[in-house]
């Protein structure tokens, strides 16, 4: 590939269906360094050559500080292939890695954030686009949307289509497009029904949080607050306000959202007086990932499967002699005490 960087019309190129295994002018297979790919394999596809170039080319013109980009590009390099003994100062050399690392991360988070925010914007005003011909198709020509999309575009998109033009509806949707296309949905669903010119202003407002698009906001601390506020409406609305407010704080900083699995987990917890607190600290420290809770009636069902499949090869042994006399007669013995135990305890039960 060429040394220098490639002009936005050269990556913008449009390429004709017979000029498939063309590149750009000045760009050839070969990479130009380490990080970038040989171009034989992707080159039949115009479209993600294009992608590829604008990734290539990059050099920290997203993350808005391109000395810093070169500062953790030559730091990798010096590095990565050095062999533990031919590091002579460790201590310092880590304390120069913390400090590139806390740089170079914050500018990584707001690049992403960025990024993130003017693709919600993007995908809003596609929402719009995809409104109108809805309208013009449905009200205009009489027709069903949904077949009618699906002779003009994938029948994939429909699906992510329609999240667009469910956020496009709401009124001032794109002051908010920091917030990023999944939060919005989200806000949305604890909304329910919009109403006034605002919808989202004023559940943000309702829930204690200041956003003005005017002006210049920590986007990371805006998300996890709006996260915050969110996740507790989900527990309110299942009726855990037990939940407390930093359990919920804990939850959001810890990057876990609560799944529908994990709100009914929740709600047996409370259901059979568990331990709230500690259901919800189990979830934090195992990242999302708790056991699930066992109930009387889960346990009751989980212990019929296992009886089913008990004498499902107590049947299989008995056909099989062989298989039969294979199976230890103490093992037998205290499955008999075990049942008879059971008897007893299920009768004394009863009485």
């Amino acid at each position: 590939m060429s040394k220098n960087s490639y002009s936005e019309t050269m990556i913008a190129k449009q390429y004709d269906a017979t000029e498939s295994h063309t590149l750009p002018e000045d760009v050839t297979d070969e990479p130009r360094n380490d990080e970038e790919m040989h171009l034989k394999n992707i080159k039949h596809d115009p479209a993600l050559i294009r992608t590829y170039l604008k990734v290539s080319d990059d050099y920290g013109e997203l993350l808005g500080d391109k000395d810093l980009e070169a500062e953790v590009i030559e730091c990798c390099k010096q590095y990565m292939t050095v062999k533990p003994r031919g590091i002579k100062e460790p201590e310092a050399v880590l304390q120069q890695l913390i400090d590139l690392s806390n740089r170079y991360v914050r500018r990584v988070n707001n690049a992403e954030k960025i990024s993130i925010g003017i693709s919600a914007k993007y995908r809003i005003r596609e929402g719009m686009l995809f409104n109108i011909q809805k309208m013009i198709v449905k009200k205009v020509l009489k027709l069903k949307w949904s077949e009618w999309f699906n002779e003009n575009y994938e029948k994939s998109l429909l699906r992510s289509v329609q999240d667009y033009m469910r956020l496009a509806k709401i009124p001032g949707a794109i002051k908010y497009a920091v917030f990023g296309k999944e939060q919005l949905l989200e806000i949305l669903r604890q909304i329910g029904k919009p109403e006034g010119d605002d919808p989202i202003g004023e559940f943000l407002a309702n829930k204690g949080i200041e956003y003005d698009p005017e002006t210049e906001v920590d986007v990371a601390e805006l998300k996890i607050r709006t996260d915050i506020a969110i996740t507790r409406e989900k527990l309110d609305t299942e009726g855990l306000e037990e939940v407390a407010d930093n359990k919920v704080e804990a939850l959001v900083r810890d990057g876990i959202h609560l799944s529908r699995a994990h709100l009914k987990n929740i709600k047996l917890v409370k259901e059979t007086n568990g331990d709230l607190a500690g259901y919800v600290d189990k979830i934090i420290a195992t990242g999302g990932k708790p056991e699930p809770v066992l109930t009387a009636e889960i346990k009751a069902e989980r212990f019929k499967k296992i009886v089913d499949r008990f004498l499902d090869q107590t049947n299989t042994a008995l056909e099989d002699d062989h298989y039969l006399t294979e199976v230890n007669a103490e093992t037998i013995r205290r499955i008999k005490d075990k049942i008879w135990l059971l008897e007893q305890k299920l009768s004394s039960l009863a009485n």
